[in-house]
């Protein structure tokens, strides 16, 4: 039997054709401009932490200096930048298992170019930290009532829901307040939790503060594009660094709570006086 011949869809009624291939095919090309000009229109303002591996250790292979805050995350947090980015599919769960349950959750960023009022490239790297100085979320923890010190949470406390123990409720400006850094400092002449035994009290706190992410993969870490002001493939064109696109979790999974300390990270610019808000900018 002879070979069936081609069917050239390009040739069926109804379709729009495309003509011959030409011998030299044309070459795709962006407007990098562009891809920044819709992450800065429809997107968010979030700062960006790098990190870099704690040398407060003995040896390279030793453990973290236990007296060290960075033990709590084995990592130095530094250079905190200013840069746009679009999120989409943000996914909060959790999961109920046979100790407890387990949250978790994910969200997609689309990363402006460059940093802010810079031509600093932008570049991501897993476990880098990106911040919502903009937003606020809400969460929960139990802490030890300490009467010699401000209480340092896990977060930078932005506003309380409610603070209690088991023999009374605290309210704020009258029995605590919040400190520039975020913490719980007990005020003079009102009313403290218990400590007896030199044991203080379990205290139950609902917080806002703000959402911290954890970049755990990266879709794209380097995207590198043809790029001109026409954003057609005629001459000239240059390669350019396109926008990354990366994957993270929030920083509230139960199995880091006793691992991963953020509430003293390099100070990140005031939100929206409100201290619950969707709004605001940096």
């Amino acid at each position: 039997m002879a070979r069936p011949p081609l069917v050239d869809k390009n040739q069926q009624s109804g379709l729009v054709p495309l003509g011959p291939i030409p011998s030299q095919a044309p070459v795709a090309s962006f407007n990098a401009n562009q891809f920044e000009s819709l992450i800065q229109t429809k997107g968010f303002k979030a700062i960006h932490y790098r990190h870099a591996p704690n040398p407060d250790k003995r040896d390279v292979n030793g453990p973290t200096n236990p007296n060290s805050q960075a033990a709590h995350r084995a990592f130095v947090y530094y250079k905190p930048q200013v840069l746009w980015h679009v999120p989409q599919s943000h996914k909060m769960e959790d999961a109920l298992t046979a100790i407890g349950i387990w949250g978790k959750g994910s969200v997609m960023f689309n990363l402006s170019g460059t940093y802010e009022g810079s031509d600093d490239i932008v570049h991501v790297r897993n476990r880098d930290l990106i911040v919502f100085p903009s937003l606020t979320d809400i969460t929960e923890e139990t802490f030890e009532y300490n009467p010699t010190g401000h209480q340092q949470l896990r977060f930078k406390v932005r506003g309380v829901d409610r603070l209690f123990d088991a023999e009374r409720e605290y309210v704020e400006d009258r029995d605590f307040e919040i400190t520039e850094k975020g913490q719980i400092a007990w005020l003079r002449g009102g009313i403290r939790p218990d400590f007896r035994e030199n044991q203080g009290a379990v205290i139950s706190i609902v917080y806002f503060y703000t959402p911290i992410y954890i970049i755990q993969s990266k879709v794209h870490s380097l995207r590198v594009i043809p790029s001109n002001d026409t954003g057609q493939g005629g001459l000239p064109r240059d390669a350019t660094y396109a926008p990354q696109l990366v994957i993270a979790k929030p920083s509230i999974l139960i199995e880091e709570q006793n691992l991963l300390d953020f509430s003293e990270l390099p100070p990140y610019p005031d939100y929206a006086a409100s201290k619950n808000t969707t709004g605001g900018s940096v």
